[in-house]
């Protein structure tokens, strides 16, 4: 897989934002993640179409977490800045540049990815692997249709019913699991908290 980088011009500045992509990209492609791209800078709403089958998850994600990274380093290079300049630190490493840990005080935008369906979180997921964005954080957040693990409720065929079931072991305090992850979830909370 040949990578490649799509040049987006942003519109309310001369800066340039690099999306990294798998493969060389079509024009639909292109034009896709510049008006994403755009969207997010400016910091509107978008309504994208795209055929079936050309390519919108990879341009979606490749466009967001390009993004994402050129404002967290634009940030980074800011504070960075005006620190130098106030004399007290200097914050640049001369062989590995700013680091990000280090000096971003501010929280990088969160990107959510929604699907209708559980495959097609399981493609995006999938692709996300594939598209060469390393070190990047995943969640997939799901129903009790798909995540409840009573064998009880788990072999019931019927969504609506298995919903149902989960939902009263839950209340009624019946369900080991969802009780064992109450008290790890107590444990965090008490940890996060010190």
């Amino acid at each position: 897989m040949d990578s490649q980088v799509i040049k987006v011009q942003a519109c309310t500045s001369s800066e340039e934002t690099a999306v990294k992509f798998p493969y060389q990209p079509y024009p639909i492609q292109r034009d896709f993640v510049t008006k994403l791209v755009q969207s997010l800078e400016s910091g509107g709403n978008a309504l994208l179409e795209s055929p079936t089958g050309t390519g919108k998850t990879a341009c979606l994600l490749c466009g967001s977490l390009s993004w994402q990274k050129q404002y967290v380093n634009s940030i980074i290079s800011s504070e960075v800045h005006q620190k130098c300049h106030q004399g007290k630190q200097r914050a640049f490493d001369g062989h590995t540049g700013f680091q990000e840990q280090d000096h971003f005080s501010g929280s990088k935008p969160k990107i959510l990815y929604s699907s209708r369906t559980h495959s097609q979180l399981s493609q995006a997921i999938g692709e996300l692997k594939k598209i060469g964005y390393p070190n990047t954080k995943a969640v997939v957040i799901g129903s009790r249709d798909q995540l409840c693990i009573h064998p009880e409720v788990k072999q019931e065929s019927n969504a609506t019913i298995k919903t149902h079931l989960c939902r009263q072991k839950v209340r009624s305090r019946t369900c080991v699991y969802y009780n064992n992850f109450e008290k790890a979830r107590d444990g965090w909370l008490i940890l996060l908290a010190m």
